[in-house]
């Protein structure tokens, strides 16, 4: 070969072939496969359940990952001491430690082993995305499939009530309440989540991974209208203003188009103007007013209850608690446990 003959081409090697393969596989994982597990013999059917599956794929993983030679040898330990590892770490070993002041210390177990198995994700995510060159696209592939599912699944617990046209807040509660989701708060949660993924893949991916994004995203958004979810609504309005705020502010990077920054000004004002004429609405007596308080405030089926559902009351016990246990807190898991300690004689 002469010194003009071009370097021959590198041949694809079983390197990158498997660190696709491991990226795939723990993003499938964790992003489709454990949000499917159901246990209907206990009585939170969803999340007790997939915090078990989750520990458990992480006992295999870990040592996997960590100490079998041919991929502990590939792996980059730098990120390991990013601050938001060192943060998360910290948050691990507090959590723990707080169980020391706990009354019950069974009562925290659950919440020590959330925070382990969140930390212990952040780490495997780490380590082992970064074999795949391509994990970006890997990444919002498997949200897209993710929320595609989460949206069957959706549709899936409300077919029954689809045929009686619009269900209200109460009868989607008791529908999510024995399914694959078991909580309409934390599922409309989990799907805001995964909105903005679906909206990055449509703008970056082609084909029909574009097609399949776009499908995500409007069954997302339209879910979580549907569940009802107050605290949902709020959060995607306030998520949708500050990213149009953040877009005006950085036009020079971003360089949005003139009729876009125009339709982000416009609907901010939008916005704006709804949220003060709602409000206005809402205090005086007229039907619209009646209508929004059905909506956001009034809970026919607590009548006899607190309108906000009891918030108000936590968050002053909350605060109570704080001021007394400032530096310890009363450990993990156990705000129910000492709550009565601050409830007032009836």
């Amino acid at each position: 070969m002469s010194d003009r003959d071009p370097p021959p081409s590198p041949r694809p090697s079983a390197v990158g072939g498997s660190g696709a393969a491991m990226a795939t596989l723990v993003l499938a994982g964790l992003l489709v496969a454990l949000n499917v597990v159901v246990d209907r013999s206990v009585h939170d059917v969803s999340q007790m359940p997939r915090l078990v599956a989750l520990l458990a794929g992480l006992v295999v993983a870990v040592p996997l990952v960590a100490l079998v030679p041919p991929i502990a040898r590939r792996l980059d330990w730098r990120p390991l001491g990013d601050p938001i590892v060192v943060a998360a770490a910290a948050f691990l070993v507090a959590t723990s430690l707080s169980l020391v002041v706990a009354l019950n210390v069974s009562a925290g177990l659950t919440d020590v082993f959330r925070t382990l198995g969140s930390f212990l994700v952040l780490c495997v995510c780490l380590l082992v995305l970064p074999l795949d060159p391509a994990w970006r696209r890997r990444l919002l592939q498997t949200a897209v499939v993710a929320t595609l599912v989460a949206a069957a699944a959706a549709g899936w617990e409300m077919r029954s009530l689809a045929a009686a046209g619009l269900p209200t807040r109460r009868a989607m509660e008791m529908a999510f309440l024995d399914g694959m989701m078991s909580n309409v708060n934390l599922f409309a949660g989990y799907l805001l989540l995964l909105l903005p993924w679906c909206v990055c893949a449509a703008a970056d991916l082609r084909g029909p991974w574009r097609a399949a994004a776009g499908l995500g995203a409007v069954a997302a958004l339209a879910i979580v209208v549907v569940l009802q979810s107050r605290a949902a609504w709020l959060a995607l309005v306030v998520a949708t203003m500050l990213c149009g705020v953040t877009l005006l502010w950085h036009t020079r990077q971003v360089r949005p188009s003139r009729c876009l920054q125009l339709c982000i000004g416009v609907g901010l004002i939008g916005g704006l103007i709804t949220v003060l004429a709602g409000g206005w609405l809402t205090a005086g007596d007229m039907e619209a007013g009646r209508m929004i308080r059905r909506l956001f405030v009034s809970r026919p089926h607590q009548q006899a209850g607190p309108s906000d559902g009891g918030r108000t009351m936590v968050w002053d016990i909350a605060s109570h608690m704080i001021a007394d246990h400032l530096l310890l807190g009363v450990g993990a898991g156990n705000f129910t446990i000492r709550m009565h300690e601050y409830l007032s004689p009836a």
